[in-house]
């Protein structure tokens, strides 16, 4: 019997779509709005002209110039140096969401 247990996607979409999202994104990026997305300067490569693309509604970031791309989980693991699972309770703790796992 396995000592691990699997996060459940519910707990997983409600961390990529919470509203605190974009101040997570907002501590390595400043963020402006343009339209329905958050535009600035990537944080994963050196540029002048903010090709950097976030979507609240959605979750999800872009970089138009080196195709950096993913959710929050994804960029706390590569701003943090952290796994997938320590992104997960990081966000979680930082959020108040409790995470559901599988029985």
């Amino acid at each position: 019997m396995s000592k691990f247990k699997i996060i459940k996607r519910e707990s997983i979409e409600k961390i990529i779509k919470h509203k605190d999202a974009v101040k997570v994104i907002s501590e390595k990026v400043t963020l402006t709005k343009r339209g329905k997305s958050l535009i600035g300067l990537c944080p994963f490569h050196d540029e002048k002209i903010g090709s950097f693309f976030f979507r609240p509604e959605h979750g999800h970031y872009h970089c138009f110039s080196c195709g950096e791309a993913g959710n929050v989980i994804g960029f706390t693991m590569k701003v943090k140096g952290i796994g997938f699972t320590d992104a997960i309770k990081y966000l979680a703790k930082r959020f108040k969401i409790k995470l559901l796992k599988e029985e």
